[in-house]
């Protein structure tokens, strides 16, 4: 009961860890997702500002300061997305060098348990073996008794007594004579008529 204690609270370390792991796998997925996003976004504004400030045509270049503004802030959310991103990394390496930890020490406990198991089985398997070693030789006991009358039986002897034992029961009065239940027969001729007839013979049994 221990052992399967033991194995259990292992396990469910291990399993502990492991979703740990996955947890911050998936996040970290979901922060490198909106880093991508957010630079492409910050590159597209950049684009804008900077064909904005190249531009000749003054409707387009009356729109740069809009144009700086959104830069700006793109790429001050691409920034914060990064430093998400990086942190996110950062955690998943922490824990994948934790589950590793965590990893080898369940396997050694499950190790040491399993060589604990081993031991256990081996030394009752052993104390089964001694005490069926012992119960086959209270048996070949018993056989070598049973041998002995065996060979003690002589069949002349045990034929007379039978004989004898017969002849004293033929004395004895025989069993009464075995009756047959009747058959009745309906005897109605509409029943008769319409087919159903007396089909059984009786036949007396020798006795």
């Amino acid at each position: 009961h221990n052992q399967s204690s033991a194995k259990r609270e292992s396990i469910k370390s291990y399993e502990s860890s492991k979703k740990d792991l996955e947890k911050a796998r998936s996040s970290m997925h979901s922060c490198k997702k909106s880093y991508d996003n957010a630079c492409r976004k910050a590159e597209k504004a950049i684009t804008q500002r900077d064909e904005a400030t190249l531009s000749s045509d003054d409707k387009l270049r009356n729109k740069l300061p809009k144009f700086e503004q959104s830069a700006r802030n793109a790429v001050a959310y691409a920034k914060k997305c990064e430093l998400n991103y990086a942190a996110a990394v950062n955690e998943v390496r922490k824990l994948q060098k934790a589950h590793r930890t965590t990893e080898f020490k369940v396997l050694n406990d499950l190790q040491a348990l399993e060589f604990k198991r081993i031991e256990a089985s081996k030394a009752t398997l052993t104390l089964i073996a001694r005490k069926h070693l012992e119960l086959c030789e209270g048996m070949k006991n018993n056989f070598e008794q049973s041998l002995k009358k065996i060979i003690a039986v002589n069949p002349t002897t045990d034929l007379d007594t039978f004989i004898a034992k017969a002849k004293q029961e033929s004395k004895q009065n025989a069993p009464a004579p075995l009756v047959l239940e009747e058959y009745q027969h309906h005897h109605q001729p509409l029943l008769e008529k319409e087919g159903i007839t007396s089909t059984f013979i009786a036949v007396e049994m020798k006795q």
